[in-house]
């Protein structure tokens, strides 16, 4: 969209409003107050179990600890979080994330991250055989 100058128009507040979103949730996550509602219900870890308690061992660069929660948790992290810059950068220049699919770098995050995500399942069937360290605790 262009402005009366023939300038694109930005939405730098709804960006910002969108990455303080995510900043909160992403706090919210990481404090522990929520916990896995599967975990929860039925007793034993969901693919993605791990992942919370892997990202904050990413933070203080404990590579093993965050291994042992969840081998592939670095990679859907990072795919995860150059999947939000990119919508960021979308909601930036055009006031919402809609096209977040359409541009060929949008695509490749999307693919790295439902591979990520596919490889998590993975493992975490693996991991029921005693495989790799055997399944995280609940």
């Amino acid at each position: 969209m262009l402005n009366g100058n023939n300038r694109p128009r930005r939405y730098p507040l709804r960006a910002v409003a969108c990455a303080a979103a995510i900043v909160a949730f992403s706090a919210v996550m990481a404090s522990g107050f929520v916990k896995c509602p599967l975990a929860m219900a039925f007793h034993v870890p969901c693919p993605a179990c791990g992942s919370t308690r892997a990202a904050r061992a990413l933070l203080t660069l404990d590579f093993a600890t965050a291994f042992r929660f969840n081998p592939l948790a670095p990679i859907v992290i990072c795919a995860l979080a150059l999947l939000v810059w990119r919508a960021l950068v979308l909601v930036f220049r055009e006031g919402n994330a809609r096209r977040v699919d359409e541009e060929r770098l949008g695509r490749a995050f999307l693919y790295v991250a439902v591979c990520a995500t596919i490889g998590e399942t993975l493992v975490w069937v693996v991991r029921f055989f005693g495989l790799l360290g055997g399944p995280c605790p609940v």
